[in-house]
């Protein structure tokens, strides 16, 4: 019966952990709005955005160069590492937050189930606008020229098994994080004499739960890429994008492991005392 309740407290302290980083980050437009940052300042991202910025610039004002010789020059002497240290900087940083926020807006849609929604997309327009002007083409290239410029994240359906998972996780809202304190309480109160040994293992069962996190965010990425990620070039970067906005995640696993494992420590300490003094009582 005790390691049932233990058992059961251990599962909903693990479901209570998902949907709060559900809550928290997946579903936050701003906190992942504010965490987009990192998202450029990580090589493997950046790597991949200067690529389609650079691609794209040529691609798209390419053909205007025949009518220009500047145009033509700016052209010619394009590299990705422009590019790469035009995206290091304060004004793409902001053009790529309230990007990262038009996206994170789409997908929460999308995970909600919004009829009107048709599927996550990253609008290019402002970055690559910015990136011309960097380059001296700003007088030089029109209005909308960038229009439609876009990297396709989900299409619409592609996230049916996401969106299901969301959904149970926010229907849950609070009460696995009141059912997991309640089953490990009732676990504790049932002990009596074993409580001590029943406290470590409920510490144990804690720095499962972090151990369990903490391996859902390891292979986690790898799903992911396996599961949305079509285009090969796009699969380190979407693997860096897991990590870092999976982080509190990791926190989370921390958190629950190291208190896990002050409860179990203590726990076994209580229960070697309690020993030691039966032992002695027995001697004398």
């Amino acid at each position: 019966m005790i390691g049932a309740l233990i058992v059961l407290g251990a599962f909903t302290a693990f479901t209570a952990a998902l949907a709060l980083w559900t809550e928290r980050q997946l579903l936050d437009t701003t906190r992942w709005s504010e965490s987009s940052s990192r998202l450029l300042d990580d090589p493997s991202i950046r790597g991949v955005i200067s690529h389609e910025v650079t691609v794209r610039l040529r691609t798209q004002i390419g053909p205007l160069s025949d009518s220009d010789p500047r145009i033509a020059s700016a052209v010619a002497g394009l590299s990705e590492s422009d590019i790469d240290t035009f995206l290091r900087g304060a004004q793409a940083h902001a053009l790529w937050r309230q990007t990262n926020r038009q996206a994170h807006a789409q997908l929460v849609s999308e995970l909600e189930n919004d009829p009107r929604q048709n599927g996550v997309v990253l609008d290019l327009e402002p970055l690559l606008t910015s990136a011309a002007r960097s380059l001296g083409l700003g007088a030089l290239v029109g209005a909308g020229q960038f229009r439609g410029s876009q990297i396709v994240l989900a299409r619409p359906g592609e996230l049916a098994s996401a969106r299901r998972a969301v959904g149970v996780l926010r229907r849950a809202g609070a009460w696995p994080a009141v059912a997991a304190a309640a089953l490990y309480l009732l676990a504790l109160a049932l002990a009596r004499r074993r409580r001590a040994a029943v406290f470590a293992a409920c510490g144990l069962s804690l720095l499962a739960v972090g151990g369990g996190l903490a391996l859902l965010r390891l292979v986690g990425g790898d799903a992911v890429v396996g599961a949305y990620v079509q285009n090969a070039s796009y699969r380190s970067a979407v693997r860096s994008a897991w990590s870092i906005e999976t982080r509190s995640l990791a926190e989370m696993a921390l958190v629950l492991a190291i208190t896990g494992a002050g409860l179990l420590v203590a726990g076994v300490s209580a229960a070697a005392l309690a020993r030691a003094r039966h032992s002695r009582r027995a001697a004398s």
